[in-house]
């Protein structure tokens, strides 16, 4: 590519220039600038996070988007153990298989950041941003809400940047939060950052569903609680990633594969999350979303013998439909034993955090956000007749 040569002052030659002329002025020169850059979340295969980072990195500047991409974040969080009975404070990494990147958004980009080895994708629906208007209507709709008046239903809405207006397949956020209030959902909006434009709307949907707002660092610097028993669920949350059989056509299977791959390195609290009774037939999720057959057939969401072969997994293919049926019947039952020893496990994971807590908070060293938003939670349960003991201060 050429240099780009700037104008010269005085492009004439004639050397009878008169030498009392006065000296042109320097000319404005416009500098055009780049599209914005927002953040995005890119999964890559667990505990090849900074290679794939410093892959993005190498390759951006091989390439020359380098102008087009912004930070690349691997937030980590500072984590309270008790080890020999003493606190020892370390660092490991926040969301494991997970990238966050600051980017220009277009198609050959995409593609670029795609391609980078160890990435599986962008998280969100098609492996494409989503919108904040998209994810609001879908975490509403999708989902299966218990219908328990003594279930605090809530959505954590978080993100750095305004939802786009413009997507004209969109169910505007107005309209969504109005519908959860009508079913007693309520939106808390957590910003990361301090952008002021996104302030503004994060405000204004959490009041619209009688949620909260909360604003917190870009980079996060949350302080997390090990506990003796996380080992253990982190062991039980992959054997349970084991037990997803996607179905479907390619596209559907290949994104069951990639939650499958993220449920298998999920940590304690998403497992636990996970770990709930969402349906009537006692099926516990291991993936969100659609397209896992142990999940649908047992809660008859489909008949496993009306499922055409080219939508099942290779492995199941080649068998009868008597095996098909025994093999769905024995993944479901190795999954709700493995789903009851984290329940157990989930008992005594909150007795630790409980003490440590309490211990955190007596030295003054509480984050001012965990107990922020356990303040919020609160105070929407009481609202709603529920009480919830958070122990917030201690004994």
């Amino acid at each position: 590519m050429p240099e780009e040569m700037l104008p010269e002052e005085n492009a004439s030659h004639d050397a009878e220039a008169p030498a009392a002329e006065e000296p042109a002025q320097a000319a404005a020169i416009a500098v055009e600038e780049g599209p914005p850059k927002h953040w995005y979340i890119i999964h890559t295969y667990s505990g090849f996070e900074q290679k794939v980072a410093d892959s993005l990195r190498s390759r951006a500047e091989a390439f020359g988007f380098d102008h087009q991409i912004g930070q690349l974040l691997i937030p980590t969080e500072e984590v309270v153990e008790l080890r020999n009975g003493k606190k020892v404070t370390s660092k490991r990494m926040l969301y494991p298989g997970y990238v966050l990147v600051e980017m220009e958004m277009n198609d050959e980009l995409w593609h670029a950041v795609k391609a980078t080895p160890r990435v599986t994708g962008f998280v969100g629906g098609g492996d494409k941003p989503e919108s904040v208007n998209q994810a609001l209507n879908e975490a509403l709709k999708n989902l299966s809400w218990s219908r328990d008046a003594n279930t605090l239903r809530i959505v954590f809405l978080v993100g750095d940047a305004p939802p786009h207006m413009d997507y004209p397949d969109d169910v505007k956020y107005p309209e969504t939060a109005q519908l959860a209030r009508r079913n007693g959902i309520i939106i808390n909006a957590i910003q990361c950052g301090s952008d002021t434009q996104t302030t503004q709307f994060w405000q204004e949907i959490a009041a619209m569903a009688d949620g909260a707002y909360v604003q917190i660092d870009q980079s996060g610097g949350m302080t997390a609680i090990s506990t003796p028993v996380d080992a253990e669920l982190a062991r039980l949350s992959a054997e349970l990633s084991h037990t997803v059989v996607p179905y479907g056509n390619a596209a559907r299977q290949a994104e069951v594969r990639t939650k499958q791959a993220a449920a298998g390195a999920a940590d304690a609290d998403r497992l636990l999350y996970l770990n709930i009774d969402r349906a009537e037939y006692g099926a516990k999720v291991v993936v969100t979303g659609e397209g896992e057959l142990v999940w649908d057939v047992v809660n008859h969401k489909v008949k496993l013998e009306d499922i055409p072969d080219s939508d099942l997994p290779v492995t199941m293919k080649s068998m009868t439909q008597e095996q098909r049926t025994t093999f769905v019947s024995e993944q479901f039952a190795k999954r709700k034993e493995l789903q009851t020893k984290v329940d157990e496990l989930a008992t005594e994971r909150a007795a630790h955090i409980k003490v440590a807590m309490t211990q955190v908070i007596e030295t003054g060293k509480a984050d001012s956000f965990d107990l922020r938003v356990a303040e919020i939670i609160q105070d929407q349960a009481r609202r709603r007749g529920i009480q919830y003991d958070l122990n917030l201060q201690g004994p």
